[in-house]
């Protein structure tokens, strides 16, 4: 019974100290609601902000022990004219260096998955930015598009808190040095 009650408790104290499995999901929302236009040739830009959002830890700490799944940049837009408005993103890293992100936007989510080594707090921009249409002339002579909201996501896990670890250690080892003694007698 006792040695029951001992493997219950080894049991316990490694279910409480044991890492999550699953990746949590970071989110920062930010409303843009930017309404851009652009009459015949010429660009219109919005620059919009978003902070890391990841709050289980150090995010220094999680890239340096890889839990840090993904990184992702949703940008949602309308009033898009396939093939006439032409709407590109950049994204500013930790570093201040931009990023082209690739494509253009359409009417929707659109999603971009980052680099996680560029967060930080960042900085997005989107750029509406006149093309013809290959004849010479555009469409309509006018680009417009509006970007509603962005959404900024890490998923990963939360760095382990070093005090749990150390109760689970000091726990396995009262556990192992008590079937010692009891084996030893």
């Amino acid at each position: 019974m006792k040695k029951f009650s001992i493997a219950l408790v080894v049991a316990c104290l490694m279910a409480l100290t044991a890492g999550t499995v699953s990746a949590d999901v970071y989110t920062d929302t930010t409303i843009v609601d930017e309404y851009l236009s652009v009459w015949f040739y010429g660009s219109d830009s919005v620059n919009w902000t978003h902070e890391n959002p990841y709050d289980g830890g150090s995010y220094e700490d999680a890239l340096t022990l890889g839990l840090i799944d993904s990184v992702t940049l949703t940008v949602n837009a309308s009033g898009i004219v396939t093939n006439d408005d032409y709407v590109s993103v950049r994204f500013q890293d930790k570093n201040n260096v931009w990023h082209n992100l690739p494509g253009y936007l359409v009417n929707g989510n659109n999603v971009f998955t980052l680099d996680a080594e560029w967060l930080n707090g960042v900085t997005v921009r989107g750029t509406l930015t006149f093309v013809n249409n290959g004849s010479g002339w555009n469409y309509d002579w006018m680009d417009d598009a509006c970007i509603n909201y962005s959404i900024l996501t890490v998923t990963g896990q939360p760095v382990p808190v070093p005090g749990a670890v150390l109760l689970g250690v000091l726990g396995l080892g009262a556990a192992g040095m008590k079937l010692r003694r009891r084996n030893a007698a």
